[in-house]
């Protein structure tokens, strides 16, 4: 998740906040892309997150 926040800040982004609550999410999504090499449900997780950090800190 570091180098992922890194490089969205280097574009002027806000970093991806992985909230507790969705820590189980994020690591079932870290176990598809092990287990079967899918990437889909990362880049899911990651479109929840900004969506949920945005709506959280009121960033639109």
């Amino acid at each position: 998740m570091t180098e992922a926040n890194y490089s969205l800040i280097l574009h002027h982004q806000p970093p991806i906040i992985v909230y507790e609550e969705d820590r189980r999410l994020y690591y079932d999504c870290l176990r598809a892309h092990d287990e079967e090499e899918r990437i889909d449900p990362m880049v899911e997780f990651f479109v929840h997150c900004v969506e949920k950090t945005w709506t959280n800190t009121g960033i639109q």
